[in-house]
């Protein structure tokens, strides 16, 4: 169970490490050209794909501990 849980939590950082990153990039991407409105919607996606796989995996990681 132990290596369940350190698995989801490992996704759960990973993807909060790579939205972080991305955040950056983003905000220096956005300094150079601050009118694509493309782009904003891709960024968009991204955040909702982010925080989707990120409640996933923490709500995973809490139903493991419960049923312990």
């Amino acid at each position: 169970m132990k290596i369940k849980q350190n698995t989801y939590f490992k996704i759960l950082a990973l993807t909060l490490q790579a939205l972080n990153d991305e955040l950056y990039s983003r905000q220096q991407y956005y300094q150079i050209k601050k009118d694509s409105n493309v782009i904003k919607l891709l960024y968009l996606a991204l955040l909702g794909s982010a925080l989707i796989l990120s409640v996933c995996a923490l709500w995973l990681a809490v139903k493991e501990m419960m049923t312990e």
